[in-house]
């Protein structure tokens, strides 16, 4: 059984090998364009099966959350939910600020994390994003967001 880490910036941040995340992360501007919410959504699909396992991901104008499962980088040896997000963050904010021609932060420091517990747990979630666009009134139908994530497949 993997062992419980309690890791504290301002935030508390709970981490498990092996554990299932449900992530939110929030932007400093006042809202991201249809660019720069194609650039974090690729940022956060360009990690899928190599440091992640990304089970849904939606951009919204001014956050984003995801389902992610941090991989195995060799036998008992995971990939750190802090890092990924580092990561996603650090490039996706260079990528924004060029595609802005501006400097300064992109992203609050922290994010909100949470590991799911079960199978009801990650359902609950699992749909709070998916509908996430129809609740912020910027669709009818949660498949025509265009800055949503669902892998055809779980690997």
């Amino acid at each position: 059984m993997s062992e419980l880490r309690k890791p504290r910036r301002h935030l508390p941040h709970w981490r498990m090998d092996g554990g299932v995340y449900y992530v939110t992360f929030n932007t400093v501007l006042n809202e991201l364009d249809p660019e720069c919410r194609k650039i974090t959504l690729d940022a956060l699909k360009f990690f899928h099966l190599s440091r992640i396992l990304l089970h849904i991901a939606v951009v919204m104008p001014d956050h984003v959350h995801a389902i992610m499962h941090p991989l195995e980088k060799s036998s008992g040896n995971w990939h750190e939910l802090s890092d990924i997000l580092k990561t996603i963050k650090g490039y996706s904010a260079r990528k924004i600020n060029e595609h802005l021609q501006r400097n300064g932060q992109v992203w609050q420091p922290e994010s909100h994390d949470r590991i799911l517990r079960n199978e009801s747990e990650f359902l609950e979630k699992w749909n709070y994003i998916f509908e996430n666009p129809i609740r912020a009134e910027i669709v009818e139908l949660p498949e025509d967001y265009e800055y949503t994530f669902i892998p055809d497949s779980v690997g």
